[in-house]
Protein backbone atom coordinates (compact mmCIF):
# COMPACT_ATOMS: atom_id res chain seq x y z
CA UNK A 1 0.00 0.00 0.00
CA UNK A 2 2.55 2.34 0.76
CA UNK A 3 4.33 2.04 -2.78
CA UNK A 4 1.06 3.00 -3.95
CA UNK A 5 0.75 5.80 -2.26
CA UNK A 6 4.82 6.78 -3.18
CA UNK A 7 3.62 6.16 -7.11
CA UNK A 8 0.95 8.89 -6.40
CA UNK A 9 2.85 11.33 -4.37
CA UNK A 10 5.20 11.59 -6.94
CA UNK A 11 2.98 11.47 -10.17
CA UNK A 12 1.59 14.30 -7.82
CA UNK A 13 4.47 16.15 -7.43
CA UNK A 14 5.51 15.89 -11.35
CA UNK A 15 2.28 16.91 -12.08
CA UNK A 16 3.13 20.26 -9.83
CA UNK A 17 6.29 20.82 -11.54
CA UNK A 18 5.76 20.29 -15.06
CA UNK A 19 2.98 22.23 -16.64
CA UNK A 20 4.52 21.84 -20.08
CA UNK A 21 3.93 17.91 -20.34
CA UNK A 22 0.30 16.70 -20.85
CA UNK A 23 -0.63 14.44 -18.09
CA UNK A 24 -4.57 14.19 -19.01
CA UNK A 25 -4.54 10.87 -19.22
CA UNK A 26 -3.38 10.23 -16.16
CA UNK A 27 -5.67 12.69 -14.34
CA UNK A 28 -8.60 11.17 -16.22
CA UNK A 29 -7.67 7.57 -15.30
CA UNK A 30 -7.53 9.13 -11.66
CA UNK A 31 -10.24 10.85 -11.39
CA UNK A 32 -11.73 8.13 -12.66
CA UNK A 33 -11.00 5.56 -10.66
CA UNK A 34 -9.36 6.97 -7.39
CA UNK A 35 -11.77 7.84 -4.57
CA UNK A 36 -10.82 8.76 -0.80
CA UNK A 37 -7.27 7.27 -1.63
CA UNK A 38 -9.22 4.16 -2.67
CA UNK A 39 -8.07 2.84 -6.26
CA UNK A 40 -10.76 0.82 -8.17
CA UNK A 41 -7.98 -1.84 -9.10
CA UNK A 42 -10.97 -3.90 -11.27
CA UNK A 43 -12.34 -0.51 -13.36
CA UNK A 44 -9.01 0.47 -13.67
CA UNK A 45 -7.51 -2.78 -15.29
CA UNK A 46 -10.35 -2.48 -17.97
CA UNK A 47 -8.71 0.88 -18.61
CA UNK A 48 -5.30 -0.95 -18.73
CA UNK A 49 -4.34 0.37 -22.10
CA UNK A 50 -5.21 4.18 -21.54
CA UNK A 51 -2.39 3.62 -18.47
CA UNK A 52 0.09 2.06 -21.34
CA UNK A 53 -0.20 4.74 -23.50
CA UNK A 54 -0.01 7.17 -21.14
CA UNK A 55 3.64 5.19 -19.49
CA UNK A 56 5.01 4.79 -23.25
CA UNK A 57 4.52 8.52 -23.21
CA UNK A 58 6.98 8.76 -19.90
CA UNK A 59 9.06 6.58 -21.89
CA UNK A 60 9.99 9.47 -24.20
CA UNK A 61 10.97 11.85 -21.11
CA UNK A 62 15.20 12.21 -21.92
CA UNK A 63 17.16 12.77 -18.75
CA UNK A 64 17.56 16.43 -19.48
CA UNK A 65 13.81 17.04 -19.54
CA UNK A 66 13.32 14.70 -16.41
CA UNK A 67 16.33 16.74 -14.58
CA UNK A 68 14.33 20.20 -15.50
CA UNK A 69 11.02 19.01 -13.69
CA UNK A 70 13.78 18.84 -10.58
Amino acid sequence: MRKIYYFYFLLTLALAQDQTFDHSTFNDLLGKYVTNCRINYPNFKKDQSRLEIYLAYLQKVDASEFEAWA
